[in-house]
């Protein structure tokens, strides 16, 4: 035995459900989008934070090497300038390492 239902639902076209489905599903992915924006921006603003303060501390740095570049310029004699002018370190030379001096030392 067979039974068969009627399924008909008056005037209902499903057209309601359909929007009303695509209205959640719409505001369901805005929120999503805006939380992903959020983070986003939450993630850009911590690394702007970082990169100024470590751009604050090379520049702090950056002065105090000038300052002791002005420094070592003041005690420099002018024959020592004129050498270094005439004859530039080459890139990539390191000093020799000092050695200590011979002798018996008493502090």
């Amino acid at each position: 035995m067979t039974e068969s239902y009627d399924l008909t639902l008056g005037s209902f076209d499903g057209s309601d459900l359909c929007n009303t489905v695509l209205e959640n599903v719409g505001r369901r992915i805005d929120y999503h989008v805006n939380t992903l924006k959020e983070g986003i921006r939450n993630i850009v603003d911590l690394e702007i934070r970082v990169l100024a303060g470590q751009i604050a501390r090379l520049r702090d740095r950056l002065a105090e090497l000038e300052g002791m570049n002005a420094a070592l310029r003041q005690i420099a004699s002018p024959e020592a300038l004129k050498y270094l002018q005439l004859n530039p370190e080459p890139p990539g030379k390191e000093d020799p390492p000092i050695r200590p001096m011979k002798g018996s030392y008493k502090i």
